[in-house]
């Protein structure tokens, strides 16, 4: 009887833990690579150095109804897409199929994406990109300043000819607030009528806000949005870079009666700031006067998110790391979620799907910087715990209220990515390694089990201990 029992609860507590997840690994490649039309044009790109796995970084992610939205900057030369997607179930490696066609992608037309660093998907199912129009920004005097920046609506519920979405509107910045010699347009969060997006630009950094409703724009300057020298050396998984890099991730929490919170930091800078929206919805705005300073981190960060129940997560780039802070809380008391050296390589974009868990996209971007990135070993990777929480576009609508947020220790690895070997870093690779795939399948996490192993363990172990007794 006792056995019985005991392994009635052992089963309990296996389904319990499969409800909360630590961490795990969903997506995960070694190297960018597409839905090619057909081979010939996959060998003509990889010749002429339109196509190069060596320079193709995700940056961005978000979710909706089934797929992943990711950008891929131009950053470099060799990237012949810079918007795609990829199914959420299934292959854990799959092709990046361009979005919202291969058209749309065209270097140099203006009418196409360009540069595309993030992305946002509101609550009615329609995708904001925001497009740098600059491409190869990062290369060293080789940027190419074709068209002029542009944010573009689309509606993902709506197909346009051979175009998987129909354009709503796109607006084209005017040079005074986003100049296409120098803008480098990096994130974005969407209030209401309202968006906010953030310029990294070297020369001019600042916080752009569009006004759907009047399709107008205005550019606030302020010098928190500045990078901090004392915070221009980064150390990330053994990698070490000088960069000063200026304003990037932006967060904003729930409604608050009316009034929202954006949150804000330069990529070099150890500190979060914060201000009311009521003072940048205002067009005569042209520099804060009531910043916050919400707290010191202990490291640098790049992406961040607010939950729709006011919790606030970013990544810690030089300690590997995944942290959160509850906004709805009196004082700045980050609690850390995850640690991985190998697995939290630069934490750059964060997202929710739609099961309620935290999608984190880390992508080895100091190694890609370097030109050290191994395409052999993986460099990019979804992970995603269970937070049971929406992104705070679902303002309105609680995931469960009386949930409290999951802590995790650590990622959980469990795949292994079987994506063809193309050459050491610096080394030459042939364009037949890319023509011949083998995809994974979805991965569970390993937690679970090992939990229910463990507990029948200590249940054997009683019996023993019983029957000899006996």
């Amino acid at each position: 009887m006792f056995v019985f029992l005991a392994l009635v609860l052992c089963l309990s507590l296996n389904r319990a833990a499969s409800d909360h997840y630590q961490f795990r690994v969903i997506k995960e490649w070694r190297y960018v690579n597409y839905t090619w039309p057909n081979e010939e044009e996959l060998r003509s790109a990889t010749a002429t150095g339109e196509y190069n796995p060596n320079r193709c970084v995700m940056t961005g992610v978000d979710h909706y109804d089934g797929y992943y939205y990711i950008a891929t900057p131009r950053m470099f030369a060799g990237v012949p897409i810079t918007l795609s997607r990829v199914p959420d179930g299934g292959n854990t490696s799959p092709l990046l199929e361009p979005f919202p066609s291969w058209r749309k992608n065209r270097i140099g037309d203006c009418d196409a994406l360009q540069n595309v660093q993030n992305i946002q998907v509101d609550n009615a199912g329609n995708l904001y990109v925001i497009d740098s129009g600059r491409s190869n920004t990062i290369e060293h005097h080789q940027s190419n300043n074709y068209c002029p920046a542009k944010i573009v609506k689309f509606d993902l519920k709506t197909r346009d000819g051979e175009d998987m979405a129909k354009e709503v509107f796109r607006y084209v910045f005017p040079a005074s607030v986003a100049d296409s010699r120098v803008n480098y347009l990096y994130e974005l969060v969407l209030d209401d009528d309202f968006v906010y997006i953030s310029d990294n630009s070297k020369h001019d950094p600042g916080l752009i806000v569009f006004s759907e409703a009047d399709m107008k724009s205005w550019k606030i300057r302020h010098g928190t949005f500045k990078a901090n020298m004392n915070a221009t050396t980064f150390n990330v998984s053994g990698t070490l870079q000088t960069h000063a890099l200026n304003l990037a991730g932006l967060a904003l929490d729930t409604s608050k009666e009316g009034e929202r919170t954006l949150y804000y930091s330069p990529i070099s800078s150890y500190t979060l700031f914060a201000v009311n929206t009521s003072e940048l919805k205002n067009p005569l705005t042209t520099t804060l006067k009531n910043v916050q300073l919400i707290g010191r981190r202990s490291s640098q960060s790049d992406g961040m998110i607010a939950d729709d129940q006011g919790v606030l997560y970013f990544g810690l780039l030089g300690s590997s790391s995944i942290a959160m802070w509850d906004t709805t809380q009196s004082g700045f008391r980050p609690t850390l979620i995850a640690h991985d050296p190998e697995y939290v390589q630069w934490p750059n974009a964060f997202s929710f799907n739609s099961d309620g868990e935290l999608v984190v996209l880390c992508n080895t971007l100091a190694k890609f910087i370097a030109g050290t990135a191994d395409l052999n070993q993986p460099n990019f990777r979804f992970l995603a715990g269970n937070v049971s929480a929406h992104s705070y576009v679902h303002n309105s609508m609680k995931f469960n209220q009386n949930t409290e947020h999951v802590y995790f220790s650590s990622v959980k690895p469990n795949v292994n990515t079987t994506q063809r070997t193309i050459g050491q870093p610096g080394e030459a690779w042939d364009v037949n390694d890319l023509l011949i795939r083998d995809d994974l399948p979805h991965p569970k996490s390993g937690a679970s089990a090992a939990k229910f192993g463990a507990c029948l363990l200590v249940v054997l172990a009683c019996a023993w201990m019983l029957q000899v007794r006996n």
